[in-house]
């Protein structure tokens, strides 16, 4: 009997292995029958010595670990995942810092994230990027307050990241990219790292900073709070002005690191253009106009509170510096300056964009630089300056034997004409302009009847009378009078129908010299600058 059972249970065992064996054939033959997406991909800082891997929206592992060497993976998907988020995740490696140029140990507690949207990957496009920035904006989104889909709550959470830095991350990325995005997915990578430098100054705290920035923004703005919680990073409370913050980090990485970002001002995009920043005592906020800024006349308010108390403070008036950074060169603007509005206890300023920083197709130019002074502490704000529409806003005429000399060259100077203001009725139009001229790149003066210009120097021009004439026809002139501040203008002006496109042509005559168009003798209609304009 014992040996029946013995040999029932030898038998009844080697069936079982045999049924299992055979199950397990049958299951690898369905896994690898799976079809899948090899997806390749780089984090930028480059991980080495790196492992990621690859969730679902269940938080159900579906790719790797695999191994990132050099920043560069590959990982296989399954093709039926795609059509739902996917959560990547860099949770170990080191990287070399950009900003301290040392290397640095991730820290696992705050791994380097994407977040892709359902069906991003696909069968000619996967190729994905994990960055600083992707690392944000997943943070944002796993932490989202507001209400709807996954789907819906990465959408939103992407334009709130797009509103607060002015791009949106780069996650999935074409095999034929060009040089130039490559550049600046690694300035904008830098440019966290600049920020660490700044905010929380050891280089292994990023980690904890875009977390920290990730929670920030959930609620939808990026201030420094969730809600109306402060947030801290560390033993580090971020500040109110911390899109700011981000602005000047950015610019500021572009600017000490020009010979090897490898790109120009106009291929950097526009800033996101924070309207607060904090110096050492005040919190300066950007108050826009009814108009935004743009070409011409543009008029905005600062609002100057105390950093601590939050009182509004009135006995300093702020002075603004105007830069524009282009490709292959900088310049100033003309200003009118602030003055303080007693009602409101804010500052009225009036600067006069000689140019726009965007084109209307969205090609960037460079980008502006405003820079306000309160008791000599200065913060910076980056304007997004767009093109004139419609109307003329600015007319420019050159001196003949005026000339501004620089480095063994002259050329003639620049008188700027800007619109300033236009109103009344048909047959009685009041017609003001703002006069300023150039005294180098840096220096646009306001212009009054009592100037000297290039003061100390061989272009040295002492203003002792200044004639401003308008016309509607170019051949009945009437004078202008000065107003102050770099204002003149004209009443009873007849010639215009309001409602009806028509001109004004205004002529400047400055120490009994016409100035042209073109800085040749006068002759014909160089003599005077023409202004399109819609009552």
């Amino acid at each position: 009997m014992f040996e029946f059972h013995k040999a029932s249970i030898l038998f009844l065992s080697f069936v079982l292995l045999l049924g299992i064996s055979a199950c397990s054939q049958d299951d690898d033959k369905d896994s690898s029958s799976t079809p899948s997406y090899t997806v390749t991909g780089s984090t930028l800082p480059a991980i080495s010595a790196g492992k990621l891997e690859v969730l679902n929206e269940d938080y159900q592992r579906v790719g790797g670990p695999v191994d990132i060497t050099d920043g560069v993976f590959e990982v296989d998907i399954p093709q039926s995942s795609v059509s739902g988020l996917l959560f990547f995740s860099v949770s170990s490696g080191s990287y070399t810092d950009g900003v301290a140029t040392s290397t640095v140990e991730l820290d696992t507690t705050y791994p380097l994230k994407l977040t892709l949207a359902p069906d991003t990957l696909t069968a000619d496009k996967l190729i994905v990027r994990i960055t600083p920035a992707s690392t944000v904006l997943a943070t944002a989104f796993s932490n989202w307050t507001g209400s709807g889909t996954s789907t819906e709550k990465l959408t939103a959470a992407t334009t709130a990241f797009e509103t607060a830095f002015g791009f949106t991350p780069d996650t999935s990325v074409s095999a034929t990219e060009e040089a130039t995005t490559l550049a600046l997915a690694k300035l904008r990578a830098n440019a966290f790292s600049q920020l660490t430098r700044t905010l929380v100054t050891e280089a292994s705290s990023q980690g904890a900073l875009l977390n920290g920035l990730g929670k920030d923004l959930s609620d939808g703005t990026l201030d420094g709070t969730l809600s109306t919680t402060a947030l801290t990073v560390g033993t580090t409370t971020l500040a109110v002005d911390v899109q700011n913050q981000y602005e000047v980090a950015l610019l500021k990485y572009f600017n000490d690191n020009t010979a090897t970002v490898g790109l120009t001002a106009d291929q950097i995009g526009q800033p996101a253009f924070a309207k607060t920043a904090l110096s050492t005592t005040y919190r300066i906020v950007y108050v826009p106009g009814t108009m935004g800024a743009m070409q011409g006349k543009t008029m905005f308010s600062l609002q100057v509170l105390d950093r601590v108390t939050g009182q509004a403070v009135t006995s300093y008036t702020p002075t603004l510096k105007l830069m524009m950074t282009m490709s292959s060169m900088s310049h100033s603007s003309p200003q009118a300056g602030c003055t303080l509005n007693s009602t409101t206890s804010q500052y009225d300023c009036t600067v006069y964009y000689l140019m726009a920083s965007s084109m209307s197709d969205g090609t960037s130019m460079g980008y502006w630089k405003l820079t306000a002074t309160v008791n000599s502490e200065a913060v910076s704000f980056y304007p997004n300056v767009g093109m004139s529409m419609g109307d003329t806003v600015r007319g420019t005429l050159k001196g003949i034997e005026d000339k501004i000399i620089s480095m063994s060259t002259s050329a003639s100077r620049s008188w700027y004409l800007f619109k300033n203001a236009l109103s009344g009725a048909t047959g009685n139009h009041t017609f003001k302009v703002f006069l300023a001229t150039q005294e180098s790149m840096m220096s646009f003066p306001t212009v009054t009847s009592s100037s000297t210009l290039n003061s100390g120097t061989s272009s040295q021009l002492a203003i002792s009378s200044i004639v401003l004439q308008a016309s509607t026809d170019a051949s009945t002139w009437s004078t202008m009078t000065e107003a102050g501040n770099g204002i003149w203008t004209i009443s009873g002006l007849s010639g215009l129908t309001t409602g009806t496109s028509g001109s004004i042509y205004l002529k400047l005559t400055v120490n009994n010299e016409q100035k042209t168009t073109d800085g040749a003798a006068v002759s014909g209609t160089n003599g005077y600058a023409t202004f399109t304009v819609t009552p």
